[in-house]
């Protein structure tokens, strides 16, 4: 099942597919004009079971770009997008059980807010897997690896680090500057 790109999205909504590990993804297209989802107003959305890619465009796969938006992202396999793959500023921001991989912008990408990523498989970035400027960060049983950017590049952000698989990533596992609040917790890097 593969859908066009859901630009404006406007009031609080659940949209639920079968899974990140269905044969039959439900897929979400971006164009050139936008990516596969974008939030552009202030709203709870929760994306579940689906699959967002931008392709051969220059966009990311989800953009939540709105001062107080929460936007949930589980279950789900955000791939192939030119720019990242989840692109965030100033959102409340939770991904939970998901594959992030082959992103060339990046797999996470956040300014401001509160990003929380658990349980995912970030891999193949051609920028960091997360990079976050200010905001809070929270990074827990996750594994990001093969990131040609780096593992983890975060500034100005205050950051909790548990139980993360760091390993193969290109300049380093986890790189920041200017941090704020620091918690790391049986987190290995390469």
């Amino acid at each position: 099942m593969s859908y066009n790109s859901i630009t404006g999205v406007e009031r609080n909504v659940t949209i639920v597919g079968p899974g990140a590990e269905a044969t039959n993804r439900a897929v979400i297209n971006g164009s050139v004009a936008s990516p596969a989802i974008k939030l552009t107003s202030v709203q709870t959305v929760i994306l579940d079971g689906l699959e967002f890619t931008a392709a051969t465009t220059s966009n990311e796969g989800i953009n939540c770009n709105q001062v107080g938006a929460a936007l949930t992202v589980r279950n789900s396999y955000i791939d192939g997008n030119n720019g990242a793959g989840i692109n965030s500023t100033s959102c409340t921001l939770e991904v939970d059980s998901c594959t992030i991989t082959q992103n060339t912008g990046g797999g996470v990408s956040a300014s401001g807010g509160t990003v929380t990523v658990s349980g995912s498989t970030i891999t193949g970035s051609g920028g960091a897997g997360v990079s976050a400027s200010g905001g809070m960060v929270t990074l827990a049983q996750d594994v990001v690896e093969s990131n040609h950017g780096g593992g983890v590049s975060l500034t100005n952000s205050d950051f909790t680090l548990q139980n993360l698989v760091l390993d193969g990533n290109g300049t380093s596992g986890v790189m920041g500057s200017s941090l704020g609040g620091l918690s790391i917790f049986g987190s290995g890097t390469n």
